[in-house]
């Protein structure tokens, strides 16, 4: 990863880290606890022409793609994501490269917080965690990840009913929570949209949460669009480009 994606990344985990701070709103909603250990196999990639041209490794020398066609072999899918979006080393080394990046915009005791957030969404069960680069469309700490889960032998029509129950609790009666079917390359998906206003007067965030169910499992992919960014479409993409593997 580049210096300047490094300090992107820097800085959009900052904002995120202070919005989930201040606020009680949900960054995944789950039916169950997960109990999945932080993974241990690095992701492989299978870049086509395309994607190639947009995988860069990282300064420390670590084999991680950054964006292009990402598999996650012991997750059981792929991810492919767009140029504008790049995905975030989880690994000790990868949260160190990130600190020294943004040394000089981060304040006091950050990078304790940060490796407390990330090993918190590791343990979890989250595989990648990507942002969006910032732009008129888009603000600082738009992102995505992945949560998988077994399915306990439930339908996506439980699934669904029961997570948009436990969304509606979170961020109130009042409050709407969208729920839409729509059919992705990786099968019949359950999308419930939603919003709450970030603590610390950062505004308002969108997310979209797109539920399938395949191979015994559960894939939540939530996108997060703090500040009323214009990127559900690109969300969906991403989430389009979601493949089982076997």
């Amino acid at each position: 990863m580049g210096p300047r994606r490094s300090l992107v990344a820097v800085l959009a985990i900052l904002a995120l880290v202070g919005a989930a701070c201040g606020s009680s709103a949900p960054g995944e909603t789950a039916l169950a606890p997960a109990t999945a250990d932080a993974p241990t196999d690095e992701p492989t990639v299978e870049p086509t022409d395309e994607a190639a041209e947009s995988v860069e490794p990282s300064e420390g020398g670590a084999d991680l793609p950054t964006t292009g066609r990402i598999e996650f072999p012991d997750k059981g899918y792929a991810i492919t994501l767009p140029d504008n979006w790049f995905r975030i080393d989880l690994s000790d080394e990868g949260i160190q490269q990130m600190l020294q990046a943004g040394a000089g915009e981060l304040p006091e005791g950050f990078d304790e917080t940060m490796q407390s957030q990330i090993q918190q969404m590791l343990q979890s069960g989250v595989s990648p965690l990507a942002y969006r680069l910032q732009d008129d469309a888009a603000a600082m700490g738009t992102n995505i990840n992945v949560l998988v889960l077994p399915d306990y032998g439930m339908s996506l029509d439980s699934l669904e009913a029961l997570n948009k129950a436990q969304i509606q609790q979170i961020v109130g009666a009042n409050a709407e929570v969208g729920a839409s079917r729509l059919d992705l390359a990786a099968g019949e998906a359950a999308l419930l949209e939603y919003g709450f206003e970030s603590g610390g007067g950062g505004g308002p965030v969108g997310i979209d949460q797109y539920y399938l169910v395949g191979n015994d499992n559960q894939l939540i992919l939530t996108c997060t669009i703090p500040g009323g960014g214009d990127v559900k479409d690109e969300c969906r993409e991403i989430a389009n480009s979601l493949e089982l593997l076997p």
